[in-house]
């Protein structure tokens, strides 16, 4: 992610900000709720985990806090990652914004106005000042929304891991997983049961999900795959937020078919070295009086 330093540089400068371009996002930020029969009631509710999600407008939070430098998290995938349905992800009960809903939730489980909610901890793995900035957010939508209080622990990575992830200790947790390939299974893998990271067990889930994985045809494994990221928002055991982005810079003169955005508006500078525009990259350099403009 881009440093706020930067941003601020970059914000303050016509040309630069002009010349500033998102990338796509290889990150995904999200709340995961221990669902363990008995271990940390009645997060093993659907129905409060479901409250807990409508209860919070992503989409205003995000813009709020990382400035145009993340989108919002509707699943499990970045905008521009292979197989990416969040246009479609955003219209799932979990990600639709409603307090009125939310509140009618609460209280069929048996807590209206968050009365006799327990007071559960939120765990968090090293955060970042924009995670922490929209821990506390959602920390207060809970509480002015839902009527119920959470308290943040931050953590450091062994602490974390050791309670949220092996132990299972912890009824809540705030963390981030990156990629390690371009495929939905780098994302996808690390939420099957027998991966242990979450505490959550699915077996529904797992089954589908393997099945989709080794489908050979690919534009049939990509449509098993994108339904077993409809299941998992649908199992409100996750709580999806954001997926923050870097952003590139070049000059405005780079020009060329390689320069066009694709379907998710996204351009791509290339891996030619500094000041290269290479043929075979369908790029070259235009007129540098496009800077004019910009002042």
């Amino acid at each position: 992610m881009t440093p706020a330093g930067e941003v601020g540089i970059i914000n303050a400068n016509p040309i630069l900000r002009a010349e500033s371009h998102p990338q796509p996002s290889s990150y995904t930020d999200y709340i995961g709720f221990n669902t363990l029969t008995g271990k940390f009631p009645p997060l093993d509710n659907p129905d409060v985990r479901l409250a807990l999600c409508k209860a919070i407008d992503k989409e205003t939070l995000i813009a709020e806090i990382y400035r145009g430098f993340s989108n919002p998290g509707w699943g499990l995938l970045p905008k521009g990652f292979p197989n990416y349905i969040g246009d479609e992800l955003k219209k799932l009960d979990p990600n639709v914004y409603d307090v009125k809903a939310a509140q009618e939730l609460l209280a069929k489980a048996g807590f209206a106005g968050g009365k006799g909610f327990p007071k559960f901890e939120l765990w968090m793995r090293q955060p970042a000042t924009d995670q922490t900035a929209l821990a506390q957010a959602i920390q207060a939508r809970w509480k002015e929304n839902l009527g119920i209080q959470i308290e943040l622990h931050p953590a450091d990575f062994q602490s974390f891991t050791d309670t949220s992830f092996k132990q299972k200790n912890a009824p809540m947790y705030y963390v981030g997983y990156a990629l390690d390939y371009y495929d939905p299974a780098t994302f996808m893998n690390v939420w099957r049961t027998e991966a242990g990271r979450h505490p959550h067990k699915d077996p529904e889930w797992d089954a589908f999900y393997n099945k989709a994985n080794s489908t050979l045809d690919p534009k049939k494994r990509f449509e098993l795959m994108a339904e077993a990221e409809r299941m998992l928002v649908k199992s409100t055991a996750y709580l999806y937020l954001a997926h923050p982005f870097s952003i590139a810079l070049w000059p405005c003169n780079l020009a060329g078919e390689g320069m066009k955005p694709n379907k998710y508006g996204y351009q791509f500078s290339g891996g030619g070295g500094v000041g290269c525009a290479h043929w075979y990259e369908m790029m070259y350099w235009s007129n540098s009086k496009c800077h004019e403009g910009l002042r």
